[in-house]
């Protein structure tokens, strides 16, 4: 795992950093559980339009469980019937 700065470091190295958070994240011990991390503007916007939300299925929102409660599979899906009839 990459090396984590203290946030004394980036205080007094400021600019070091941010010239290394151009190419890479950079890790910094806040005296919290969870190190914060640095990155450019540019890089965060990107990580934010990957527009993706990954749950576990314990933390799923009551509309997506009663979504997915209401799917129903599609017509094209059939063709994988055979897979689960296979499993008896």
């Amino acid at each position: 795992m990459k090396k984590t700065n203290t946030s004394a470091e980036l205080a007094v190295n400021f600019q070091h950093f941010a010239q290394e958070a151009e190419h890479e994240p950079v890790l910094i011990d806040a005296e919290s559980d969870d190190p914060l991390v640095m990155i450019t503007l540019r890089e965060y916007h990107r990580l934010l339009e990957l527009g993706r939300r990954v749950y576990a299925t314990h933390d799923l929102p009551e509309h997506l469980v009663q979504a997915i409660h209401d799917a129903k599979p599609s017509v094209e899906s059939a063709r994988f019937n055979h897979e689960w009839d296979e499993r008896d």
